[in-house]
C-alpha cells in the first residue's frame, strides 16, 4: 500500500513538473514550430501508459523537447539540440540532440532525430544512447524507425520497428503503422508483435503550430 501511494505521488509530481515545464517553454521562448503529442499503450503489460512530450523549434532552428514515460516510467527528460533541413521535393531534416532525465531513470542522453519525404514516400528514424548516473540503472542503445507511404493526402500506412539494446540483451519489436494525417493534426496507430504471442497497440493524437510573432 506504501508503495502504491509513492507511486501516485512520484506520477503526480513529475506530471506538475511536465505542465510547468510546457507552459514555460511555450510562452516565455520566441518560437516557430510547437508540437504536443500523447501516446498511450491500450494492450500490452504497460497497458494505459501514457507518453506525452511537447517541443517547439525556434526560427533559427534551436530545437527543445520535454517528455514523459519515454525512458522510463516516471521520468520526465529535456532535450535540446539544432534541426537542419534541406530540400522541397526531397525534404530531409537532422536533429541532433543532448537530453537529461530525472525520475526512475536518471542519466544523460545523446539522441538523433532524422526524417526523410519523397512524393509521398517516407522514413523517420528516432535513435539514442542512455547513460545513467546511477547504478541502478544500465546504459541502453534505443531506436525506432519507421518507414511509410501516404496512400491519400490524409491517410497513410507502413512498417515500423523498435529495438532496444543494453550490455546483456537485445530486444526487437516491429510492427505496423497506419493514421491520418491533417495540417496540424495526426493521429497514428501502431500494432507490434502482431506475429507473438504479447501483441500490442498504441495510439497517438498529435497537433503541431507554426507560430508567428505579432510587430507592433
Amino acid at each position: 500500500m506504501k508503495k502504491i501511494k509513492a507511486l501516485k505521488k512520484s506520477v503526480k509530481k513529475h506530471l506538475k513538473l511536465f505542465i510547468v515545464a510546457s507552459l514555460y517553454c511555450s510562452f516565455l521562448f520566441p518560437q516557430a514550430k510547437l508540437g504536443f503529442e500523447n501516446y498511450q499503450l491500450l494492450t500490452g503489460e504497460r497497458k494505459n501508459l501514457i507518453i506525452p512530450s511537447v517541443h517547439y523549434q525556434t526560427k533559427k532552428g534551436f530545437y527543445t523537447m520535454l517528455r514523459y514515460n519515454y525512458e522510463d516510467i516516471n521520468t520526465l527528460s529535456v532535450y535540446g539540440g539544432k534541426n537542419f533541413n534541406n530540400g522541397t521535393a526531397f525534404r530531409t531534416d537532422l536533429t541532433p540532440m543532448i537530453g537529461f532525465s530525472a525520475g526512475h531513470f536518471n542519466g544523460v542522453s545523446l539522441a538523433l532525430n532524422a526524417d526523410a519525404e519523397w512524393k509521398g514516400l517516407y522514413i523517420s528514424t528516432q535513435s539514442q544512447y542512455s547513460l545513467p548516473v546511477k547504478s541502478n540503472s544500465a546504459a541502453f542503445y534505443y531506436n525506432w524507425t519507421e518507414l511509410g507511404f501516404y496512400v491519400t493526402e490524409f491517410f497513410f500506412t507502413g512498417i515500423t520497428i523498435q529495438s532496444t539494446r543494453t550490455k546483456e540483451k537485445m530486444e526487437t519489436e516491429p510492427g505496423f503503422a497506419a493514421g491520418l494525417d491533417f495540417k496540424w493534426f495526426s493521429i497514428p496507430v501502431y500494432f507490434f508483435k502482431p506475429l507473438t504471442a504479447e501483441p500490442y497497440l498504441i495510439v497517438g493524437v498529435n497537433m503541431g503550430f507554426d507560430l508567428k510573432r505579432k510587430i507592433n
